[in-house]
């Protein structure tokens, strides 16, 4: 970038807003750019995702700047973590201005360290949905008296919390996969395999890595299984202990279905099939969320603290000898 090119901007940013674009960089179905302009009289860099795969929401990077004839103003560090989503540019990276120089070079090395898929939670059920929903479930002992709500309902549940299993599923492989790399990450220089095994005894390292491994992947596995025994707890049939909780959520969605349905598009079936199906939701959504971040506590963190050491003493063939205390 020649310093003439970005004099100018500066010179017009007040009014224009122009900036110096980098090609376009396409990595992995995800398009980037670096976006280069003022700020406060300094170079402002940033970076911005253009476009990413349709299933990801945003992803969580760490990006490293290489420059040639810039330096960072003082608090930069020249390497940070941020989160971009599609169209919507990080944080300015800000460098030291004006520059005497002829022309300077702004380099990035990026490394993604997480996405958020895009939520596939909820479903969105149409009016006329529920009430087909409603007239294909529908019974009668009396005339004019249904009794399909309860059904529909049911129905209504089952789908949306089965939609659960894969957020649940992937926060399961996020949190082991970060156990794995504060364990064994060979790049991570304080990982603790790095630190409890020197690098001369590399057999050693080689086994301890298989055996702790194969005992996170258990661990895994472990956890999928009880998501999947979760996920089926809360399909239905379904009931509520605490009536409090339940008879408030029902006064709240009636309010809201009330407001909505300004053109009484909704008979008093349909209405009462949307407020039950809310109210139990609503519970379904606070246990299962509760129960889930406990399962991976305990099944990632508590079960491996208490299992890792048996692990190891099996796998190397020490179990049966005295251990030495601290004090030996």
């Amino acid at each position: 970038i020649s310093a003439d090119e970005f004099q100018a901007i500066v010179d017009e940013a007040h009014s224009s807003n122009e900036m110096i674009l980098s090609p376009i960089q396409i990595v992995g179905g995800m398009k980037w750019q670096l976006q280069v302009g003022q700020e406060s009289g300094n170079l402002a860099v940033r970076l911005t995702a253009l476009d990413m795969p349709a299933d990801i929401q945003n992803i969580g990077v760490v990006v490293e700047f290489d420059t040639k004839n810039l330096t960072l103003i003082s608090g930069e560090l020249p390497r940070t973590e941020t989160t971009l989503m599609p169209g919507c540019p990080s944080q300015p990276k800000l460098f030291s201005w004006p520059y005497n120089g002829l022309s300077f070079f702004i380099g990035v090395s990026i490394k993604i360290l997480s996405y958020t898929p895009l939520d596939v939670t909820d479903r969105a059920y149409h009016i006329s949905e529920v009430k087909e929903l409603i007239e294909n479930t529908s019974g009668r002992e009396f005339p004019g008296i249904r009794l399909s709500s309860s059904a529909v309902c049911q129905e209504l549940i089952g789908e949306t919390v089965e939609l659960w299993k894969e957020p649940a599923f992937d926060s399961s492989k996020t949190i082991h996969n970060l156990l794995r790399y504060h364990l064994l990450g060979a790049d991570a220089a304080k990982s603790a395999i790095n630190q409890c095994v020197h690098p001369r005894y590399k057999k050693l390292k080689r086994v301890v890595h298989s055996i702790i491994t194969k005992h996170v992947n258990r661990l895994e596995e472990e956890s999928i299984q009880q998501i999947t025994k979760l996920v089926d707890m809360e399909r239905p049939p379904f009931f509520a202990l605490n009536d409090f909780f339940l008879l408030d959520s029902r006064s709240k969605f009636q309010d809201v279905v009330d407001m909505l349905d300004l053109n009484r598009v909704c008979d008093d079936e349909v209405k009462e099939v949307i407020v039950s199906t809310l109210s139990f939701l609503r519970i379904k959504q606070k246990v299962f969320v509760e129960n889930v971040i406990h399962l991976l506590l305990h099944h990632c963190l508590g079960n491996f603290e208490v299992e890792c050491e048996r692990v190891l003493l099996d796998g190397l063939g020490l179990v049966g000898e005295k251990r030495k205390t601290d004090n030996d």
